[in-house]
């Protein structure tokens, strides 16, 4: 799945680097709006555990398993902000964590989390993976973010 990402980019390099712009923009509050929408479409419920101008982190619980969600909005992801998040996922019953970042995740945190035996999967993403897939699952709009509704199906729990 990573190589079909990295061909996407290489394919609308330029179309992706205009979009990150606007990944740095947006608020967290439509971000809450587009997770909550998916949950209420297909029947999930969520818990939110933190909510403030940067970070988004919200509990999404399914009938087979349970998913932690965490949007950060920042420039580089730090060990630190890695390890608090790590720390977090050990602490609830989940089987899959997604971190998203509007930046990039430093390498000491890529090598970490590959690296680190868990009892649950930790999936980062970082701003051109997530405008790739954002773009790839709108088919409607493939040159640009949708700038109403961002989706988090791929996220949400079965």
């Amino acid at each position: 799945m990573e190589l079909i990402y990295k061909v996407y980019y290489k394919l609308n390099k330029k179309l992706i680097n205009n979009e990150k712009e606007y990944l740095k923009s947006i608020d967290i509050d439509k971000i809450y709006d587009s997770i909550i929408k998916e949950c209420w479409k297909y029947s999930i419920q969520y818990e939110l555990i933190l909510k403030n101008k940067y970070v988004l982190e919200i509990m999404l619980y399914g009938k087979r398993c349970n998913r932690l969600l965490k949007f950060h909005k920042s420039t580089y992801v730090t060990y630190e902000d890695y390890l608090s998040f790590l720390y977090k996922c050990n602490n609830v019953n989940i089987d899959k964590a997604y971190y998203i970042s509007t930046g990039f995740f430093k390498k000491e945190v890529i090598n970490a989390n590959h690296y680190e035996k868990l009892p649950f999967k930790i999936i980062l993403e970082d701003n051109v993976r997530f405008i790739s897939k954002q773009m790839m699952m709108n088919s409607k709009h493939k040159d640009r973010l949708s700038r109403n509704y961002i989706r988090f199906y791929g996220y949400i729990p079965d």
